[in-house]
């Protein structure tokens, strides 16, 4: 969670809006959700990464919604 917030810094991403999805295995699949809010939130900022490297690994945003969201959380895949 703390490097995906590293590499969204300043674009109002905290670790408590970042939930990491799980894979059947118990390990992370690759894939998040992140909320941006708050008096920093920059989306615009926060797109300009699409397609940029974190570490290693290739990043691609796409919008979601809170139901998407939670309706992983139901099928017990998303670390919060």
């Amino acid at each position: 969670k703390q490097d995906i917030v590293l590499f969204f810094a300043g674009c109002g991403c905290q670790e408590a809006g970042v939930s990491i999805v799980m894979g059947p295995d118990g390990r992370p699949a690759g894939e998040a959700y992140v909320t941006f809010e708050g008096p920093g939130a920059d989306i615009r900022q926060a797109l300009a990464k699409d397609r940029m490297m974190l570490g290693n690994r290739y990043v691609e945003l796409f919008f979601s919604s809170k139901d998407e969201k939670d309706r992983r959380m139901m099928t017990g895949t998303i670390m919060i």
